[in-house]
Protein backbone atom coordinates (compact mmCIF):
# COMPACT_ATOMS: atom_id res chain seq x y z
CA UNK A 1 0.00 0.00 0.00
CA UNK A 2 0.92 3.42 -0.72
CA UNK A 3 1.41 5.97 1.89
CA UNK A 4 0.18 9.61 1.77
CA UNK A 5 3.44 10.52 1.25
CA UNK A 6 4.56 8.03 -1.53
CA UNK A 7 1.71 10.21 -3.51
CA UNK A 8 3.75 13.31 -2.92
CA UNK A 9 6.57 11.80 -4.53
CA UNK A 10 5.00 9.94 -7.01
CA UNK A 11 3.14 13.46 -8.65
CA UNK A 12 5.66 14.94 -10.57
CA UNK A 13 6.68 11.37 -12.46
CA UNK A 14 2.77 11.48 -13.24
CA UNK A 15 1.98 15.25 -14.45
CA UNK A 16 5.74 15.68 -16.00
CA UNK A 17 5.87 19.10 -13.93
CA UNK A 18 3.37 18.80 -11.87
CA UNK A 19 2.98 22.21 -12.87
CA UNK A 20 -0.42 21.49 -14.83
CA UNK A 21 -2.87 22.16 -12.00
CA UNK A 22 -4.50 18.99 -11.33
CA UNK A 23 -5.34 17.28 -8.42
CA UNK A 24 -4.62 13.78 -8.18
CA UNK A 25 -6.56 11.67 -6.02
CA UNK A 26 -5.27 7.87 -4.17
CA UNK A 27 -7.83 6.43 -2.31
CA UNK A 28 -5.30 3.58 -1.70
CA UNK A 29 -7.96 0.96 -0.86
CA UNK A 30 -9.39 0.90 -4.44
CA UNK A 31 -10.26 3.55 -6.93
CA UNK A 32 -13.97 4.22 -6.32
CA UNK A 33 -15.93 6.42 -8.74
CA UNK A 34 -17.22 8.72 -5.40
CA UNK A 35 -13.61 8.94 -3.78
CA UNK A 36 -11.83 10.09 -6.97
CA UNK A 37 -14.78 12.91 -8.58
CA UNK A 38 -15.04 14.24 -4.70
CA UNK A 39 -10.96 14.50 -4.43
CA UNK A 40 -10.63 16.07 -7.87
CA UNK A 41 -13.08 18.62 -6.94
CA UNK A 42 -11.88 19.13 -3.00
CA UNK A 43 -8.85 21.52 -3.40
CA UNK A 44 -8.50 22.96 -6.87
CA UNK A 45 -5.75 23.73 -8.16
CA UNK A 46 -2.90 21.83 -7.79
CA UNK A 47 -3.54 19.38 -4.98
CA UNK A 48 -3.12 15.71 -3.79
CA UNK A 49 -6.23 14.44 -1.77
CA UNK A 50 -6.08 11.04 -0.04
CA UNK A 51 -9.74 9.83 0.88
CA UNK A 52 -10.22 6.64 2.53
CA UNK A 53 -12.30 4.74 4.85
CA UNK A 54 -10.77 6.19 8.03
CA UNK A 55 -11.24 9.99 6.64
CA UNK A 56 -14.10 9.67 3.92
CA UNK A 57 -16.35 11.09 6.60
CA UNK A 58 -14.33 13.91 7.49
CA UNK A 59 -14.20 14.96 4.33
CA UNK A 60 -16.85 14.18 2.47
CA UNK A 61 -19.65 14.61 4.85
CA UNK A 62 -19.66 18.63 5.43
CA UNK A 63 -19.60 18.57 1.57
CA UNK A 64 -22.57 20.82 -0.50
CA UNK A 65 -24.96 17.45 -1.51
CA UNK A 66 -24.17 18.94 -5.24
CA UNK A 67 -20.63 18.00 -5.31
CA UNK A 68 -21.78 14.10 -4.84
CA UNK A 69 -21.63 11.96 -8.55
CA UNK A 70 -24.90 12.32 -9.92
CA UNK A 71 -26.72 15.08 -8.21
CA UNK A 72 -26.98 17.89 -10.66
CA UNK A 73 -29.41 20.84 -10.30
CA UNK A 74 -32.98 19.17 -10.21
CA UNK A 75 -31.14 16.61 -7.80
CA UNK A 76 -29.90 19.16 -5.80
CA UNK A 77 -33.47 21.24 -5.48
CA UNK A 78 -35.76 17.88 -4.50
CA UNK A 79 -32.76 17.40 -1.70
CA UNK A 80 -33.04 20.63 -0.55
CA UNK A 81 -36.54 20.33 -0.40
CA UNK A 82 -35.81 17.45 1.88
CA UNK A 83 -34.19 19.62 3.56
CA UNK A 84 -30.83 17.63 2.82
CA UNK A 85 -28.18 20.34 1.96
CA UNK A 86 -24.81 18.11 2.83
CA UNK A 87 -23.64 15.01 1.93
CA UNK A 88 -23.65 13.92 4.98
CA UNK A 89 -27.08 14.86 5.92
CA UNK A 90 -27.94 12.47 2.71
CA UNK A 91 -26.09 9.59 4.36
CA UNK A 92 -28.22 9.95 7.62
CA UNK A 93 -31.53 10.41 5.70
CA UNK A 94 -33.37 6.92 5.93
CA UNK A 95 -33.40 5.45 2.19
CA UNK A 96 -37.03 4.66 2.11
CA UNK A 97 -37.12 8.44 2.39
CA UNK A 98 -34.67 8.86 -0.62
CA UNK A 99 -36.37 5.88 -2.44
CA UNK A 100 -39.69 7.81 -2.11
CA UNK A 101 -38.42 11.04 -3.47
CA UNK A 102 -36.03 10.49 -6.06
CA UNK A 103 -36.91 6.54 -6.87
CA UNK A 104 -34.14 4.20 -7.30
CA UNK A 105 -31.50 7.01 -7.68
CA UNK A 106 -32.44 7.58 -3.82
CA UNK A 107 -31.09 4.20 -2.86
CA UNK A 108 -27.91 4.59 -5.66
CA UNK A 109 -27.08 8.17 -3.81
CA UNK A 110 -27.53 7.26 -0.69
CA UNK A 111 -24.56 4.58 -1.14
CA UNK A 112 -22.55 7.13 -2.53
CA UNK A 113 -23.44 9.25 0.42
CA UNK A 114 -22.40 6.72 2.35
CA UNK A 115 -18.47 6.31 0.70
CA UNK A 116 -19.70 2.80 -0.77
CA UNK A 117 -19.68 3.24 -4.46
CA UNK A 118 -18.77 -0.96 -6.27
CA UNK A 119 -18.23 0.43 -9.75
CA UNK A 120 -14.44 0.91 -9.60
CA UNK A 121 -13.16 3.77 -11.99
CA UNK A 122 -12.45 2.76 -15.62
CA UNK A 123 -9.50 3.12 -17.73
CA UNK A 124 -10.06 5.34 -20.61
CA UNK A 125 -9.42 2.12 -23.13
CA UNK A 126 -11.97 0.81 -21.38
CA UNK A 127 -14.13 -0.94 -24.06
CA UNK A 128 -17.76 -2.83 -23.05
CA UNK A 129 -18.27 -6.47 -24.43
CA UNK A 130 -20.78 -6.24 -26.93
CA UNK A 131 -23.75 -8.26 -25.26
CA UNK A 132 -26.17 -7.14 -28.68
CA UNK A 133 -25.99 -5.78 -32.13
CA UNK A 134 -28.98 -3.91 -33.44
CA UNK A 135 -30.12 -2.38 -36.68
CA UNK A 136 -32.94 0.30 -37.58
CA UNK A 137 -33.94 2.51 -40.19
CA UNK A 138 -36.32 5.91 -39.48
CA UNK A 139 -38.43 5.98 -42.61
CA UNK A 140 -39.42 8.94 -44.34
CA UNK A 141 -42.77 8.75 -43.03
CA UNK A 142 -45.06 6.65 -41.02
CA UNK A 143 -45.80 3.56 -42.71
CA UNK A 144 -49.82 2.07 -42.20
CA UNK A 145 -48.70 -1.83 -43.15
CA UNK A 146 -46.04 -4.06 -43.86
CA UNK A 147 -46.53 -3.91 -47.06
CA UNK A 148 -45.15 -0.67 -47.39
CA UNK A 149 -41.41 -1.51 -45.64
Amino acid sequence: MLSPHASVRLKPFLTGTGDYGENLTFPLDNIFRITAKLGSDYKKPDAITRIEADNYKEIAYPLPVRDLLYVGPATERKLNGLGIYTIGQLAQCPVNCLTYKLGKMGTVLHTFANGKDPSPVKRTDYAATVKSVGNSATTPRDLVCDSEA
